[in-house]
């Protein structure tokens, strides 16, 4: 129920973020392994959750892990914070695991 619930509020997340948005989104794909603690944190707060987001997503997705917890994702967000003002180099993906 939990993830349903987490599912939900990235998506209301996302649709407000686009709504305010003037410019289309764009469809150029990036790769979430090659981005910086510090391109990450320098993101706008919206945008920068949104790519935490995806970057525990991705992580779980990969060690096969479908679950998770509010209070876990704000933890692994609070760390990633910390640990990438001290790393900003780092890529963001390697200080969250």
């Amino acid at each position: 129920m939990h993830l349903k619930a987490l599912a939900l509020a990235t998506l209301f997340a996302l649709r407000a973020a686009f709504a305010g948005a003037q410019d289309k989104p764009s469809d150029e794909a990036f790769d979430l392994t090659s981005l910086s603690c510090g391109e990450v944190i320098s993101l706008p707060a919206d945008e920068s959750s949104f790519v935490i987001a995806l970057l525990i997503g991705y992580l779980q997705g990969a060690d096969g892990v479908a679950t998770t917890s509010p209070a876990q994702i704000v933890a692994q967000v609070e760390m990633l914070d910390t640990k990438c003002l001290d790393t900003p180099d780092e890529p963001a993906i390697t200080a969250l695991k």
